[in-house]
């Protein structure tokens, strides 16, 4: 019997794995339409009916049910088996340039010892990167869940915002309109003026401009003010006793809340070693791996 073709199989096992061809669509990054009729010429193929078509939604027929584990196994085996033929394993991983320098590197030599065949090629770039067009393996985003159609993410860290600076800089029990008159860092997030509009307290001071996390808290550690930085990015300063965070914003700040450190990925374009990265990186976030 001849093979079926490939792009119908990978239909078939995506629509059977989900019992649902909207998201098999979705994860294969193609119509709903493409899926259904990319089934329907398997079906054809195979001389069997694969799903009940119902008002409901679809459920596996009795072939179905044979052919989906057979399906998922030849799956997964061509693409370990395309993947021995790489002399190497890279993956893309885009970041934002804060999140590279104050929380990424100093973990990366963990990494390397982890998974010496892993080659990472790490992009600190301030623009999302397209992940359904492969222009990056993963990604970390900061802000609210992404919805990208076609992409999967889970959240590595919430979005905990704390305010820093040299200690003695300023009272720990200081309370927001406290700030009006102290010297302060704004990042390009402009968080201190939503957080001191919000409350109605105006500022006296013309504050330090940055455009980054990253330098707004290297300018805390300088001594030129005070900067209100996530705290994922703290325990390496807290531990040399560099900073003191002494302050954290409202945990009622709806902007705040509704973000964190998010991972991104396409499963149209996942492999094996994208999920050790994924999986690696998810440990760490969670403080189940090496951590520093």
């Amino acid at each position: 019997m001849q093979i079926p073709n490939l792009n119908n199989l990978r239909a078939f096992e995506a629509a059977a794995r989900h019992l649902n061809f909207r998201l098999a669509a979705e994860e294969l990054l193609v119509t709903q339409g493409a899926v259904a009729q990319q089934i329907r010429r398997l079906e054809q193929d195979l001389g069997t009916q694969l799903f009940h078509r119902e008002a409901r939604g679809v459920s596996l027929t009795e072939a179905g049910r044979r052919l989906q584990p057979n399906t998922s196994q030849a799956i997964q085996l061509l693409h370990q088996g395309l993947l021995q033929l790489r002399e190497g394993a890279t993956v893309t991983l885009s970041v934002p340039p804060s999140f590279a320098t104050k929380w990424l590197l100093p973990r990366l030599p963990d990494l390397a010892k982890d998974h010496p065949a892993i080659t990472l090629n790490l992009r600190a770039e301030e623009r999302v990167a397209d992940l359904a067009q492969g222009m990056a393996d993963l990604a970390v985003r900061l802000g609210p869940p992404p919805q990208d159609r076609g992409l999967t993410s889970i959240e590595l860290a919430p979005l905990r915002l704390v305010a820093v600076a040299q200690p003695g800089l300023f009272d720990p029990q200081t309370a927001l309109s406290g700030f009006s008159d102290l010297p302060l860092i704004q990042d390009g997030h402009r968080d201190w003026q939503r957080l001191l509009n919000a409350a109605g307290v105006a500022h006296s001071e013309a504050m330090l401009q940055v455009n980054q996390t990253g330098l707004a808290l290297d300018a805390a550690l300088q001594g030129q003010g005070i900067a209100l930085v996530p705290d994922l990015y703290l325990p390496e300063l807290l531990a040399a006793r560099l900073i003191t965070p002494l302050w954290h914003a409202p945990q009622d700040d709806a902007d705040v809340t509704a973000s964190g450190f998010h991972l991104v990925w396409s499963p149209r374009h996942d492999r094996a070693e994208i999920a050790t990265v994924r999986n690696w990186l998810k440990d760490v976030a969670s403080g189940t791996g090496h951590d520093r």
